[in-house]
């Protein structure tokens, strides 16, 4: 939703409470004469309202940038987790040892985990056999 769709939607409920528990309709006027004002006020900032060219650019950095940062996450993340526990079992640094082996699991983890996405993948891309011997495959109907 745009932000000024957003903002005359608030009015419009607004005003519609202001229309069920407003009973003066001198009162009512007034209020629904303000809340107009307002509204159109803040309608004209919205629509004044300029963004700096670099912030545009970056924004579109990042989501081109996404899928690939998404990828890149859990396997680094996996490595550096695992060169931490490495790190921390040389140095003699006493850690949780569920949180060693958390840590630990974490990159073989992701290796496991995209192994199974990846034969998913190739399964889904394989064109499926229809057995012809397999009653379950004959037409149904034969006249």
């Amino acid at each position: 939703m745009l932000p000024i769709e957003a903002v005359v939607s608030i009015f419009t409920n607004i005003l519609g409470i202001v229309n069920k528990n407003v009973e003066d309709k001198d009162k009512k006027n007034e209020i629904v004469q303000q809340i107009s004002t307002s509204q159109t006020e803040l309608i004209k900032v919205l629509v004044q309202t300029q963004t700096v060219p670099w912030v545009d650019a970056l924004v579109k950095l990042v989501y081109a940038f996404a899928d690939t940062l998404d990828r890149i996450w859990r396997p680094v993340g996996g490595l550096l987790a695992a060169c931490f526990v490495a790190y921390t079992t040389l140095k003699g640094i006493p850690v949780n040892p569920i949180l060693d082996g958390v840590l630990a699991a974490l990159f073989p983890g992701w290796m496991v985990s995209r192994h199974m996405v990846k034969v998913a993948e190739v399964k889904a891309q394989q064109p499926t056999v229809i057995v012809q011997n397999n009653p379950a495959n004959w037409p149904k109907n034969l006249n």
